[in-house]
């Protein structure tokens, strides 16, 4: 399996000394598309069935590599959730962040955590072990 896919994992993998390999490619901030705002998003159908709209929105060709992840995005988000599943795709941050408070709580405080490549580094797929688990209830 292509390691940038590996993005999902279960309750099982939370477990204190558990090792999980976690694929953080190595971006130049500075040549990454901007984060859209909510307002900017919601006059945008984001749907397979407007993906021609979509493409000529974004300005993609339909053979770009661009244009054959963003059909595959939104085929994934339009799946019906498997049994036990939370599922939720993001159009912005701030839905992102509204999605993981109506599953944690909306008192819950999130921390939001970033990585800072402190090396040039070839080195893609990383192995990451939690040190700690910390259970907390969720209405979800």
């Amino acid at each position: 399996m292509d390691p940038s896919l590996n993005v999902f994992f279960t309750i099982d993998d939370l477990k204190v000394g558990k090792t999980k390999p976690i694929y953080f490619p190595e971006k130049d901030p500075s040549k990454s598309p901007r984060l859209l705002s909510r307002e900017e998003a919601d006059t945008i159908p984001f749907s397979s069935k407007q993906l021609p709209y979509l493409l000529e929105f974004f300005s993609f060709s339909i053979d770009s590599p661009q244009a054959k992840a963003m059909e595959y995005i939104l085929r994934q988000c339009e799946l019906e959730p498997i049994k036990g599943e939370t599922k939720f795709c993001a159009t912005t941050l701030e839905s992102l962040l509204d999605s993981a408070r109506g599953i944690c709580g909306f008192d819950t405080q999130l921390k939001v955590l970033t990585t800072t490549h402190l090396t040039v580094s070839t080195t893609l797929l990383q192995n990451y072990t939690f040190l700690g688990v910390k259970e907390i209830s969720a209405p979800k």
